[in-house]
Parts: structure tokens; C-alpha cells; sequence
């Protein structure tokens, strides 16, 4: 299953506006929650070139630390962006989450729950 909305990037005002490019920083996601079957890997995906721009085949593999799935990615810092979670089964096939595409604003740390 595919993203339910339309990707979309949500960008800050461009530099011409008066305000300076947001800065980029590392922003670890972690996820919790996900029933997996053995051989199977979570990944995550979204707009930002970062995350595959929707594009599953460049969504980026999250790595099992404990009981969560963890990704630490480069990101604008304070700025809104669209992903999603999927799991890639042994097979090949690819499940994503249910409902609709997840909002966040880019910051250090963001905790989910798979859905």
C-alpha cells in the first residue's frame, strides 16, 4: 500500500523572504511496536530527498537497538516533513503502515508507535 495523501514536502519560506535557510542537523526517529516476522527490516520513507522523496526503493533501513527501530538522518532543523514507516518481508514484498502519512517538525528526537 502506498502513502494515502499526496507526498508533499513541507518547506520553509524560501531565503529571499528575510529569513536564512533553516540549519540542518541530525534527527534520530525511533519506532516501537512493530510486528515483524523473522528476515524482515523496517524502513522509512517520506518527501525530503533524505527519506526517498516517496520512493521506496530509496527509503532508508532502520536498525533494531533494544525494542525499537532507530534511524538517525541529516534534516532541516524546525521545519515540517511527511514520512511513513514500511516493512520490507523477506519475500521482497512491502507493507506500509496504515493511515494516513505522519507530520512532523524536525527536531533531535521523534518517538512513534507503528499503526
Amino acid at each position: 500500500m502506498r502513502p494515502r495523501t499526496a507526498p508533499r514536502l513541507l518547506r520553509s519560506p524560501p531565503a529571499d523572504a528575510g529569513d536564512s535557510p533553516a540549519a540542518m542537523g541530525p534527527v534520530t526517529l525511533a519506532l516501537a511496536g512493530v510486528p515483524l516476522e523473522p528476515g524482515a527490516q523496517v524502513l522509512l520513507c517520506g518527501g525530503p530527498p533524505a527519506l526517498g522523496e516517496w520512493n521506496a526503493e530509496h527509503a532508508v533501513a532502520m536498525t533494531l537497538e533494544e525494542d525499537l527501530w532507530r534511524v538517525a538522518i541529516d534534516l532541516p532543523l524546525d521545519v515540517a516533513f511527511d514520512f511513513k514507516f514500511l516493512v520490507r518481508r523477506s519475500g521482497g514484498d512491502l507493507l506500509w503502515e496504515r493511515g494516513d502519512n505522519r507530520t512532523a517538525v524536525a527536531a533531535p528526537r521523534i518517538d512513534c508507535t507503528w499503526r
